[in-house]
């Protein structure tokens, strides 16, 4: 298998990244990566290319409820998940995950990921 590594650096949320320099140097920041998703079923349905939140100690793939809504993912089996939102009923599904831009990408192809059943107020 071929060792592929990235870097990305902590950064501020997307919409402070043009505050004023003294504003946004006491601004959390967080690891934030490029990802972009797409329906397994059919590759020509893709997400615009936007920046995730990588959690090193979450279990998996949380989508939000739009993004799988957008991507008409297939709804494989109702659980219980547990993330920023809390304690909330969810349907695993697959979706395409490609992590990367400007050229340095990989695909992952189809993983496993969970999306709330109603939707959440969280990012």
């Amino acid at each position: 298998m071929k060792k592929i590594s990235f870097t990305f650096k902590y950064s501020v949320r997307p919409g402070a990244r043009k505050a004023p320099k003294n504003v946004k140097n006491k601004l959390p920041s967080y690891p934030l990566i490029p990802v972009r998703f797409y329906n397994p079923e059919d590759k020509n349905i893709k997400t615009p290319l936007f920046e995730a939140l990588l959690d090193s100690g979450s279990d998996g793939v949380h989508l939000h409820r739009d993004i799988s809504d957008s991507l008409g993912l297939e709804r494989l089996k109702k659980t219980e998940s547990e993330g920023m939102g809390g304690k909330y009923n969810s349907y695993e599904t697959e979706v395409g995950l490609i992590i990367g831009r400007g050229g340095r990408t990989i695909d992952f192809g189809a993983v496993r990921a969970v999306f709330p059943e109603n939707d959440l107020n969280v990012p």
